[in-house]
């Protein structure tokens, strides 16, 4: 019976010298750029959370004489609702993206108001980013929002009052644009890799025919040689 071997490495030199080349600066590339990449997707997302946590604190600063108003009438502040409205519309978190939402709730975490017809005038639960404000602190939340049936991220400050926090402004976000900027951040580098890659191989094409011709003139000189041909 006869068997058949399956040839993984090429027979010729210079394929053998490209393919070793290519596969070390394939592994030496993509080692670096999956650290790089990983280091900017996290940059990114930190970056985009702070941004918010300090959009939240600039809001909560300059809402705080309409929510004051609305605590002391005790009924739901027309003017807050419009400041609310309008602040939200001047609230980005990347580029060419979706107003954020900004909620408004009192020290007791009833809904006053919001830039969302979705988000009903009740009680609001109590939120990690509501228990940081409280505290006196920030602290983002990613979760799942029932109202906008999608993934966002929260964040909120405490609207001071002259003794006492007289409510909170809790601002989100979507998700989707800050992971579509890490996806660009991905295909980039990756593109990057792929420009690597293919100077890799044609700068080691031409160095391993330089090498392998040398070395199959010696080999066939010796074969030569082995013949008694002289």
């Amino acid at each position: 019976m006869f068997s058949t071997r399956v040839r993984i490495l090429p027979q010729r030199l210079s394929s053998r010298l490209v393919l070793t080349y290519l596969l070390l600066v394939a592994v030496s590339v993509g080692g670096l750029i999956v650290w790089t990449g990983a280091q900017l997707q996290t940059a990114t997302i930190e970056q985009e959370e702070h941004n918010l946590e300090i959009q939240a604190q600039l809001v909560a600063n300059a809402l705080r004489e309409a929510v004051a108003e609305n605590e002391d009438h005790n009924a739901e502040s027309p003017s807050l609702d419009a400041l609310v409205h309008a602040y939200a519309e001047e609230s980005h978190v990347t580029a060419n993206e979706a107003p954020a939402r900004i909620t408004v709730v009192d020290e007791h975490l009833h809904v006053l108001a919001s830039s969302d017809a979705r988000v009903p005038l009740g009680v609001e639960d109590d939120h990690p980013e509501f228990v940081a404000a409280r505290a006196g602190f920030e602290q983002h939340d990613i979760r799942w929002d029932e109202f906008a049936n999608e993934e966002r991220v929260f964040v909120a400050a405490a609207v001071r009052g002259e003794a006492s926090d007289v409510g909170y402004l809790q601002l989100s976000a979507s998700t989707l644009p800050i992971y579509n900027e890490v996806r660009r951040t991905w295909l980039a580098l990756l593109g990057v890799a792929g420009v690597i890659l293919a100077l890799t191989a044609g700068v080691s094409l031409v160095l391993a025919r330089g090498i392998a011709r040398p070395v199959q003139t010696l080999t066939y000189a010796s074969e030569e040689v082995a013949r008694g041909h002289l």
